[in-house]
């Protein structure tokens, strides 16, 4: 299970790689490489993490190392960096005094920084959030203005430290909110949000599905939740897409080796498809809705039944209207007529 979900959290469900252009791809190319860790420390161990950094510019560049806590925005769970850590117990080569100290990585050059994490025995156990920061920058000579100007930008490779005394999976991912409407115009569409939550002790995927029915009817439509990884002690918007759009998200991955014979790109035409199928709003829309609706979301081990009542308020209202203005178009009449008749 362990391997499953450093497995997702390679492909960067939430975390963007990073890699920096500033101004001209010649100038200032610096990647930074893995984007995302997911890392298992024992309490009383250590492990070393190497991280590579490339100079793929044309020119040299100086590079600061810092470290710093990040936590998960609430709604995409995309990285928001903090301004420092306590986090003690991740060093460079063993040595905590090597952050911030500048080095230099020539064009074409790798350079590896090789990160050690040292672990007491008695370290609290728990899911630690880090981002390991390069700031990168070069100094370019203007002719016009007989003068330095100077790139810079940052890079980030984001570390999940897993402190634990063994490899189980002890996330707990779970529904924070289920929000849908409890009435509804018939006129309108029904929208439902959904949050999960981790209370467990380390990052875990969201799963399941959400069903939505109409009484009398048979036809169900069905999202799947998308597997998003959801830290531990935090909370995201939950996406999913349609059964009609998975299968044609598989269709793409069967025609694999067709859309490659034809010179197209797979993974930039499954991104397609993502961007405009994957959504944390949860439509449900016809023409014209009336009765109850139910919306079954299974999140995990939970299974939660929410009904919404759909209506023709709109009309009812109209209809409720209608007397009154036809009542005060009758008492202006009224006093028209009253007015005319005067001397």
């Amino acid at each position: 299970m362990k391997k499953f979900l450093m497995s997702l959290f390679l492909l960067g469900l939430f975390l963007r790689p990073s890699q920096i252009f500033a101004q001209s791809k010649s100038a200032l190319s610096l990647d930074i490489s893995p984007p995302v860790s997911y890392l298992y420390v024992k309490p009383g161990a250590g492990i070393s993490v190497p991280i590579t950094l490339s100079n793929n510019g044309r020119y040299s560049l100086k590079v600061v190392p810092q470290l710093v806590d990040f936590h998960p925005e609430s709604q995409t769970g995309r990285v928001i960096l903090e301004q420092k850590t306590d986090f003690k117990q991740l060093s460079i080569a063993g040595n905590q005094d090597l952050w911030g100290q500048e080095s230099i990585i020539k064009p074409g050059e790798e350079k590896v920084l090789p990160l050690v994490i040292t672990i007491p025995s008695d370290f609290t156990q728990g899911e630690y959030h880090l981002s390991l920061l390069i700031e990168a920058k070069q100094l370019l000579f203007s002719e016009a203005s007989q003068s330095s100007s100077q790139l810079s930008g940052i890079v980030a490779s984001h570390l999940v430290i897993l402190v634990s005394l063994d490899e189980e999976d002890r996330s707990q991912v779970e529904v924070a909110e289920f929000k849908v409407p409890k009435f509804i115009d018939s006129f309108f569409s029904i929208n439902a949000q959904i949050r999960a939550k981790n209370i467990g002790l380390n990052a875990g995927p969201v799963t399941g599905k959400l069903e939505i029915s109409h009484w009398p009817s048979t036809q169900i439509k069905t999202y799947e939740l998308y597997p998003d990884m959801v830290l531990a002690n935090s909370e995201r918007l939950v996406r999913g897409m349609s059964e009609s759009a998975l299968a044609e998200l598989k269709l793409l991955d069967q025609q694999r080796a067709v859309l490659e014979a034809n010179g197209e790109d797979p993974q930039e035409a499954e991104k397609r498809l993502l961007n405009r199928e994957l959504s944390t709003h949860f439509y449900y829309d016809q023409p014209f809705l009336l009765g109850a609706y139910t919306f079954k979301l299974e999140l995990g081990d939970e299974i939660i039944e929410e009904r919404v009542l759909a209506l023709p308020f709109s009309v009812l209202g109209a209809l409720v209207l209608l007397p009154v203005l036809y009542r005060l178009w009758r008492l202006m009449l009224d006093f028209f007529d009253e007015q005319d008749k005067k001397p």
